[in-house]
């Protein structure tokens, strides 16, 4: 029966190739920063050319139509909301989808749009409200210094809240859209950015038994490095670890903004690493294994999971980690953590000190507890530490 309904399935949707590209490219160093487009490989073209003519060909893109609008209803939000920051879609971040419409077209084939304009048009309010967001002046108005670090804190916490929120949407809400529109399209072939793409590539079991969509074969147009030519095509690609994992951390980072929690299981102790930005310093750590004072385990943040070892007992917590699977933020190396017990307080024992890490010197904290408040720690870490 199983196999009965897989092949209905496939039936149904049918099977589809899946092409990664990178459409974009920003260049940035100490003196400069600067995007760069990229045109469509011709080993890319040549491959889609040998689809049947006629053949669908789902792409991330928009009907002319939708993009101006999307353009304008950009525009027309900055001016509502009074912003005094000049937003607009630079030509270098979609002239390759342009570029690749044109191509398909002169290829026989029928381009089929995915994007959905409505979740842009969501998408262009949360940039508006992160430019107003940035404009906040913070001064000190004669407040006291801690007042004043909790208007910094609350500032950063804000900012924060809405680079999520706007990278949800296209990030995540729109990976789900994409994924949507392929598997209703009745596609040949879907040529999205490639981080869509890797992960899609990654999970493609999962998204099979969910949605009955079959990738059959995967190729990318991906970067080369500092040679030339900039990118290269490459066929049976092993997915991007590092856009797995950055996938990873935006979704844990959410996942804290949402619901106070980097995973499910309860923590024996949560803290911070960051006294100005403590949603970003927040960490989870899960005891594994306790011999008398030493204790070993695992260490769960927005960056990724890490191993760590140490011992407690009534005078502290001391302990080293390093990451074993994290994205590309996190740092490499054993990291020191060393704190003295403060006084017992009815959420449970809590410490407070500094991580090393090759010479550089940061405060943390640490509290006995499943959950707590990251803003409320980064204003007790920085009352412990005065």
């Amino acid at each position: 029966m199983k196999h009965y309904l897989l092949k209905e399935v496939l039936i149904k949707h049918g099977m589809v190739r899946l092409y990664g590209v990178t459409h974009g490219v920003d260049i940035t160093s100490i003196c400069f920063s600067e995007s760069i487009s990229i045109s469509p490989s011709q080993e890319l073209l040549a491959d889609i050319a040998r689809l049947p003519k006629g053949s669908r060909v789902g792409i991330e893109w928009f009907t002319e139509s939708d993009w101006k609008e999307i353009q304008c209803d950009l525009q027309k939000r900055l001016d509502v909301a009074k912003a005094q920051m000049f937003l607009y879609y630079a030509r270098e971040s979609y002239s390759y989808w342009e570029i690749l419409l044109t191509k398909i077209q002169r290829l026989g084939l029928q381009p089929i749009f995915l994007e959905s304009k409505e979740l842009w048009l969501a998408y262009n309010q949360t940039l508006v409200d992160l430019a107003k967001g940035n404009e906040s002046e913070l001064f000190h108005d004669g407040e006291s210094d801690r007042d004043y670090h909790l208007k910094v804190c609350m500032y950063n916490e804000s900012l924060k809240r809405g680079v999520l929120a706007s990278r949800k949407i296209h990030e995540i809400e729109r990976d789900a859209q994409l994924l949507s529109a392929i598997t209703k399209g009745e596609l040949k072939a879907a040529i999205v950015g490639m981080g869509h793409s890797d992960y899609w590539f990654f999970n493609k079991t999962r998204i099979q038994e969910q949605t009955g969509l079959v990738f059959d074969s995967y190729a990318k147009q991906q970067l080369n490095g500092t040679s030339y030519p900039a990118t290269i095509f490459v066929r049976n690609p092993e997915p991007g670890s590092q856009i797995l994992h950055e996938r990873q951390s935006l979704e844990r980072a959410i996942r804290l903004m949402e619901q106070g929690r980097i995973v499910d299981p309860k923590p024996d102790y949560v803290g911070t690493w960051s006294e100005c930005e403590p949603s970003q310093g927040y960490f989870e750590l899960f005891i594994h294994e306790r011999v008398g004072e030493k204790i070993s385990g695992i260490i769960e943040d927005a960056l990724g999971t890490a191993r760590f070892t140490g011992k407690v007992n009534a005078k502290g917590i001391n302990f080293s980690k390093v990451y074993t699977n994290a994205s590309a933020g996190a740092a490499r190396g054993e990291i020191i953590y060393i704190s003295t017990k403060t006084e017992k307080t009815s959420a449970g024992s809590e410490f407070c000190g500094a991580f090393n890490i090759s010479g550089m010197r940061g405060p943390f904290y640490l509290i006995e507890a499943s959950k707590k408040d990251p803003l409320e720690m980064g204003m007790r870490l920085y009352d412990l530490s005065q």
